[in-house]
């Protein structure tokens, strides 16, 4: 049960929840894929039981690293599960329930709603991918096209479209270089659009490992340099959504 949090916060929780599915009601999901309205404030949802991971990516950035998860959370008494996005960085952070599919119908909605999801990427409600991902980290359970909604993601905001061409054309360069490149190693890919250059790239295991490593390291260094008087969100936080993730030897390349 989601409620079993602990029992110091079920009875909070169970209202926090209750307050969930009734904005859920009110926007007409499950009717809609959608939430017609995200809604935020779900920091409730980070250890609740059942959390299934769909996908996880991040952001390398010295000075701001961002790290980005999407969840299922069951909500047996209601019949549904959440759609529970994460987006955290040292400073701030956002947890937002974005929809909900029925439980019973899960392998049959759920691809749609991601699909929606992905593509309006960038919209005033559902910004959800605000940056170049730097590495993809999907659920080795997931069976859901995440490279088909990643390209449709980055379509749908111009600036990151660029980004993306740009950085396989750094790729393509690397390629004709050896000794040049980020990670000092050759691209050697054979994959005929610039956006599977890229994807290869940022899904490829060793990849995912080694920018997990880096932004570990930033996300400490920029807290302990940081002079602003605001709370910061300690490395435990993300770190326990990516354990949810298993094993990166279990993960696919997508």
């Amino acid at each position: 049960m989601l409620y079993n949090l602990s029992t110091r916060t079920a009875a909070r929780n169970r209202v926090r929840v209750d307050r969930v599915l009734d904005h859920l009601r009110r926007a007409g999901v499950p009717g809609q894929r959608l939430l017609c309205s995200p809604l935020a404030n779900g920091e409730f949802l980070r250890d609740a039981d059942g959390l299934t991971p769909l996908c996880h990516w991040g952001i390398f950035n010295p000075f701001g690293p961002i790290m980005e998860y999407l969840f299922l959370v069951p909500v047996n008494s209601a019949g549904l599960d959440l759609l529970y996005f994460q987006s955290l960085s040292p400073f701030s952070w956002d947890d937002v329930v974005l929809g909900a599919v029925s439980a019973k119908r899960r392998e049959g909605d759920l691809p749609g709603c991601l699909a929606d999801l992905f593509a309006r990427n960038g919209s005033p409600e559902y910004p959800f991918v605000l940056g170049l991902p730097t590495y993809v980290f999907p659920a080795a359970s997931s069976r859901f096209d995440l490279k088909n909604a990643f390209l449709h993601a980055l379509k749908a905001k111009q600036e990151l479209y660029d980004d993306m061409l740009a950085a396989a054309q750094t790729l393509e360069q690397t390629s004709e270089n050896p000794e040049g490149g980020a990670t000092g190693a050759p691209w050697t890919g054979s994959s005929s659009t610039p956006f599977l250059r890229w994807w290869n790239m940022i899904s490829a295991r060793d990849h995912v490992r080694d920018e997990f490593a880096a932004i570990s390291g930033a996300w400490d260094s920029v807290i302990a340099c940081s002079k602003l008087p605001k709370p910061a969100l300690p490395f435990e936080v993300p770190l326990r959504s990516f354990k949810r993730f298993g094993d990166l030897s279990d993960t696919p390349r997508g």
